[in-house]
């Protein structure tokens, strides 16, 4: 064989030459070039031994390597690769190598075909540049004016949220191992495209690369990292796995039936279904952890945090109002950069419930610090499987029917919380708070990161944030308490002799009753106004 004239860098290409060393053994050697990056590999045969081997025999055995192109050398890995090799060899108490950070990988083979031979070490490049794309990047001074590029979101984001899904799924390591490697291979194929755009075109063609088996599942596992990635801002618009999901020609019975089950589920509780719920947990004793759990759930907080929250996190009766408040603190590490504090309020018959329980548990000796919100008395710690399954029981006891609590495959919560965060989200939505905006992604915990309305520019955790959150958030008042016809009623005329009445409740922020005779005149009539936008409802009943 001969060896090839050096290709251009805007191609990709491999080159390979072989020869024979003093063993009479197979040699080989060449370059490739991928997306303009240089790659040199080389491979050599194998010696069968009379000895048993041990695992797998491979023919070639060689490496493949990622040069600098300004000085030729084997590049240095930078950002999260090389800050995982940092911490493995912390962790084994070893120094780093001279080869420790270097951009390469093994090649094992087990063909001497040419062509088989390029398309292998072709394949295993674009492994590297997606595994290494901070350092492409770095190297190429690349600069993405916010659209990043897909291999460089999976190296950078794909731990993470593999991380995430494991608490939340209870996922093994081996298949999130396997996911994360299914994700990498997708990104190399996707590798000319950024996050925020992906034509459908080329999502076919990958499509069709796939093994047919796992093809869908990839396919749907990328979805849900996109949706992750979307969340905290690192792309924006439509999730293009989504939309080709849904119109996939292959899938296209099988989505209808999707759609159609989510047209008919249920996405909030009735009001009656509310107030028996209220009441069960008004009613339940402070070891009815369950109970607890409820609470938060209805409050937008999903199973796995609900299940870590501890009576630290919770600030009571520091927002300087006469009724019981309670504050949620939210702490969350993004690992795209910096920390990001995502404390909130609780509705008021919520901030109640808590302090009950937390009054209880101290008059009976128990040290809140340092303990979990879900734990009795005696110590036991309720999971978020136990919770999935006592929300669904709790949620059937007050009058849902069990056909809105089936399972959901494209959902990772339990149907019963799955349905108490939806109607969380349908609150936020009654109560006038428009979805997509600042308050309502920083409710339900979403980055803020790349929202441009006028909420994203004030700091939420500000007390005059909390303040605002917590009045949109007890905003409806029809399952509070009513209290006594206390009111202060005045009384004027207008320069045009109208008869003006006025009437305040005592406490502005609850839902105040008052009952006023007026008598009319004929001819006279009635306005009935609330100012200030105020939230009222007038029932008038005409006396003979």
């Amino acid at each position: 064989m001969s060896g090839k004239t050096k290709p251009s860098a805007q191609h990709d290409c491999v080159t390979y030459t072989t020869c024979r060393n003093k063993d009479g053994l197979l040699h080989g050697e060449g370059v490739c070039f991928y997306k303009g990056n240089k790659y040199t590999y080389t491979l050599n045969e194998q010696r069968r031994t009379g000895k048993p081997n041990i695992g797998k025999f491979y023919i070639l055995r060689g490496r493949i390597s990622l040069r600098s192109p300004s000085d030729g050398k084997v590049l240095q890995m930078k950002g999260p690769s090389r800050r995982k090799i940092q911490n493995r060899l912390k962790a084994d108490e070893r120094e780093p190598s001279a080869e420790s950070f270097s951009v390469k990988a093994d090649l094992y083979l087990d063909t001497t075909d040419e062509k088989m031979i390029k398309e292998k070490v072709m394949a295993k490049a674009k492994e590297l540049a997606v595994k290494n794309a901070t350092t492409l990047a770095d190297e190429n001074g690349d600069l993405y004016a916010g659209k990043m590029p897909i291999a460089r979101a999976v190296q950078i984001h794909a731990d993470s949220f593999l991380k995430e899904r494991k608490a939340r799924a209870h996922t093994s390591d081996e298949t999130l191992r396997r996911s994360k490697r299914e994700l990498e291979k997708l990104a190399g194929l996707l590798d000319k495209y950024t996050m925020d755009a992906v034509s459908k075109k080329a999502l076919s063609t990958a499509y069709k690369k796939l093994s047919d088996k796992r093809r869908g599942t990839i396919f749907r596992f990328a979805e849900q990292f996109w949706e992750y990635c979307r969340d905290r801002g690192i792309y924006s618009g439509e999730n293009p796995f989504t939309t080709f999901l849904a119109g996939n020609p292959s899938r296209k019975k099988r989505n209808i039936e999707v759609q159609q089950k989510k047209a008919q589920q249920k996405e909030s509780l009735s009001e009656k279904e509310e107030r028996r719920l209220n009441q069960m947990i008004a009613e339940a004793d402070v070891d009815d952890i369950g109970a607890t759990g409820v609470l938060l759930e209805k409050e937008g907080f999903t199973g796995s945090d609900v299940c870590k929250l501890s009576w630290d996190d919770v600030r009571f009766n520091q927002m300087g109002r006469e009724e019981t408040t309670a504050q949620i603190v939210i702490i969350k590490e993004f690992s795209a950069g910096a920390t990001r504090d995502y404390t909130k309020p609780v509705c008021s018959f919520s901030a109640r419930e808590l302090f009950r329980r937390a009054e209880e548990l101290k008059s009976r000796g128990i040290d809140l610090k340092g303990r979990r919100i879900l734990e009795s008395s005696s110590g036991k710690r309720m999971t978020s499987k136990e919770l999935a399954a006592y929300c669904k029981e709790a949620l059937l006891r007050c009058g849902v029917g069990p056909d809105a609590l089936k399972p959901d495959p494209s959902s990772a919560s339990g149907a019963g919380s799955r349905l108490l965060q939806s109607h969380y989200h349908h609150r936020l939505r009654n109560n006038g708070i428009k979805d997509g905006s600042g308050i309502s992604e920083f409710l339900l915990g979403h980055s803020l990161a790349g929202n441009v309305t006028y909420d994203h520019y004030c700091s939420m955790t500000s007390p005059e944030a909390q303040e605002h959150l917590l009045n949109l958030l007890d905003r409806d008042k029809t399952l509070e308490p009513v209290l006594p016809d206390e009111a202060v009623v005045s009384t004027g005329r207008l320069e045009d002799g109208k008869e003006i009445m006025t009437v305040r409740a005592k406490e502005l922020w609850r839902f105040t009753q008052a009952t006023v005779s007026v008598r009319l005149e004929p001819g006279q009539s009635l306005d009935v106004t609330s100012p200030g936008m105020i939230n009222g409802i007038a029932k008038i009943k005409a006396v003979k």
